[in-house]
């Protein structure tokens, strides 16, 4: 039998069964990822497995059931891993977290994937400042994938900052119209652990995305980085695989790793192995700011590929660096395939 988030409460065998018997191919081992995951991630609360289970029931595969309990119970205003009475084991620090060890001017920072915000820019072409829309309509409205990534380039070179400044303020005015929870949770790092391994002024998105455990689904696309305060984030939740949405490149952190230190990014560059683990850890939405992507370093830039794939060599060489750092995470995930 297999076990559901570490423990024996639910009996998901034959739909396990199915996700760690798929092909030894890139789909396949990212199906098998979100299996090992649902498997063995024991940072799933025990009060949250009546609502997935609930979930489940609903749906014909496991990966449909994740995707629907983060579109219940972790968008919108009031999200599950928030909540104190559901979630509090996972919160490492901030505001809902005494006595809190953390200074709360420590950094952290965020890749944005810009191409990814289409549904921000259509909201914006009719409710953004009225100086601001004719810019969003062109983006929105560009035909077919190529054509809306050659538009949005054309505000973000040569001079990025009056398109950064519009968008800064149309996001804060779209989450003050339609809610704070509309775009999930935000997924962060250490700011001193990030800049450790990634040169700032070298380094390209392409770095950035694998320092983040980030694999974007279609490139090219375009990227920011942003730096800001642990006291602007509010609660800083260690994350589990549902409010990661099944995303295959999650990686649960292992039994012994202490709270404070959140969950571990699986970085995405194997070769060469990768040698230091980097915290990561997920906060409410918060309305970031002009001055925030200056804290970065004002970068910008365009990644255009190819796709950062190669999962299964990615999360062995994850779980060999867990294995390094922690005991007893064999006994925990023999297969993390």
């Amino acid at each position: 039998m297999h076990t559901v988030f570490d423990r024996t409460n639910l009996n998901y065998d034959a739909a396990l069964n199915e996700l760690l018997s798929k092909p030894e191919t890139e789909l396949g081992f990212r199906l098998r990822a979100t299996g090992r995951n649902v498997e063995h991630d024991f940072r799933v609360p025990e009060k949250v497995e009546p609502m997935f289970d609930v979930c489940v029931k609903a749906r014909t595969n496991l990966p449909d059931a994740v995707n629907q309990y983060f579109e219940q119970h972790v968008l919108g205003a009031r999200p599950n891993f928030l909540d104190p009475d559901m979630n509090a084991s996972n919160f490492s620090a901030g505001k809902l977290v005494h006595p809190d060890k953390v200074d709360p001017n420590t950094p952290l920072m965020r890749v944005v994937n810009l191409s990814r915000e289409v549904t921000a820019f259509q909201w914006g072409k009719d409710h953004a400042d009225p100086a601001a829309r004719d810019m969003f309509r062109k983006i929105a409205e560009a035909a077919g994938t190529d054509e809306y990534h050659k538009v949005l380039g054309t505000y973000l070179k040569p001079d990025p900052e009056p398109f950064l400044k519009a968008w800064f303020a149309m996001c804060k005015l779209r989450r003050a119209v339609v809610g704070r929870g509309i775009d999930g949770p935000v997924w962060a790092l250490w700011a001193k652990q990030f800049r450790r391994d990634v040169r700032l002024k070298k380094d390209g998105p392409d770095r950035w995305f694998e320092a983040v455990g980030v694999c974007p689904d279609r490139t090219p696309v375009w990227a920011i980085l942003l730096q800001y305060p642990v006291r602007l984030a509010g609660t800083l939740v260690r994350p589990t695989i549902l409010e990661a949405r099944g995303y295959p490149q999650y990686f649960p952190s292992p039994k012994k790793a202490a709270l404070g230190r959140g969950g571990f990014v699986m970085d995405l560059r194997w070769v060469p192995a990768p040698a230091v683990l980097r915290s990561e850890f997920i906060h409410e939405t918060i309305d970031f700011e002009f001055r925030h992507w200056k804290a970065a370093g004002k970068r910008v830039d365009e990644f255009k590929g190819p796709p950062l794939l190669g999962i299964a060599a990615q999360r062995r060489a994850h779980h060999n660096l867990l294995r390094k750092h922690y005991t007893g995470v064999m006994k925990w995930m023999p297969e993390c395939l």
